[in-house]
């Protein structure tokens, strides 16, 4: 058993511990994107006054310059509220990918090149591909009965000729 310079008695740590206090890490920075996006849905002005492209051009600095303006208003009425969209849109634009992937869960779905919408890119990308050898194997089973059809008519216009060998 390890002992402290105290004297007690250390805990070694296991395998699970340190499992469990890596994944407790990631729920708290998911828990802090999150809110800070619950925040970011009250900004200064309605969302009839600022489009997207606004929004994702306001670096993090003036979100949250706005957002803690904005925090006094708790009162604001519901048309001054972000829709859900809004909010996943500065999500998106706010949060990075990393490894792949991006931290958050809720209704906001994966960009296309990231995640499960990566599967279903490959998966079209897969169907056109099957399709457009689909159209070749037809085209050249069409030409190989073109070429059946014109050696038949050879053979019976000139029986006697014998193949080259």
């Amino acid at each position: 058993m390890k002992t402290t310079k105290e004297g007690k008695a250390m805990m070694i740590p296991t395998e699970t511990d340190a499992f469990h206090k890596e994944q407790r890490n990631k729920e708290l920075k998911r828990n802090k994107l999150e809110r800070k996006v619950r925040e970011v849905g009250i900004l200064k002005k309605g969302p009839k006054q600022i489009n997207l492209e606004q929004i994702r051009k306001l670096d993090k600095s003036t979100c949250l310059h706005i957002l803690q303006e904005n925090k006094a208003e708790r009162g604001t009425p519901v048309a001054k509220q972000l829709t859900r969209a809004e909010k996943d849109a500065i999500f998106r634009s706010v949060v990075p990918i990393q490894k792949g992937r991006r931290f958050g869960v809720g209704s906001i779905p994966f960009d296309e090149e990231v995640g499960q919408s990566s599967y279903k890119k490959t998966s079209e990308d897969l169907s056109r591909q099957f399709s457009e050898i689909k159209e070749q194997i037809k085209e050249l089973k069409n030409q190989l009965k073109e070429v059946a059809f014109w050696c038949n008519k050879m053979a019976q216009l000139y029986p006697n000729l014998v193949p080259p060998s």
